[in-house]
């Protein structure tokens, strides 16, 4: 569903969410780190692109703790342009890995209750990246979690 007539570019989207949320990081003592040597063009449609990093960044947001560390990192990877979120923190437990991308599916039905978030998130990034034949994921490090999704460069 790769539409070829959208190029869009990265670097603007990661600098706008920054912006929007520059009182929260401030307010929570959080910092953010955004590694992007080039401004890669991919194709896709802006506002769902838009709709995955914003879905990821906020994840991201609700979940840091320990260092309080957010970075958006762009890699190349072939063909392809892969962002990168990283939030410093608890791991993802191994059995909820695969779990997360469910609609409604929460880890901690009382915590997400509490900030009113329905666990929809990571399944519209999952719906949104599967429309456009991309890949997306994401994995425990050591001191926190990276989610990633792929996006075709032009």
């Amino acid at each position: 569903m790769t539409n070829s007539c959208w190029t869009c570019d990265l670097l603007p989207l990661l600098q706008d969410i920054a912006k929007k949320y520059m009182s929260v990081l401030e307010e929570k003592s959080i910092s953010l780190e955004i590694n992007a040597l080039t401004s890669p063009k991919v194709n896709g449609d802006p506002r769902r692109i838009e709709q995955v990093l914003l879905n990821l960044f906020t994840n991201a947001l609700t979940h840091v703790q320990g260092e309080k560390r957010i970075k958006l990192r762009l890699e190349n990877t072939e063909n392809r342009i892969r962002v990168c979120i990283y939030n410093s923190g608890q791991p993802i437990p191994e059995a909820s890995l695969d779990k997360i991308w469910t609609s409604f599916y929460k880890i901690d039905e009382a915590r997400t209750l509490e900030y009113g978030r329905y666990g929809l998130g990571l399944s519209i990034v999952r719906t949104i990246q599967e429309q456009h034949g991309n890949g997306y994921g994401v994995k425990n490090v050591l001191d926190g979690v990276i989610f990633w999704f792929d996006l075709n460069q032009v």
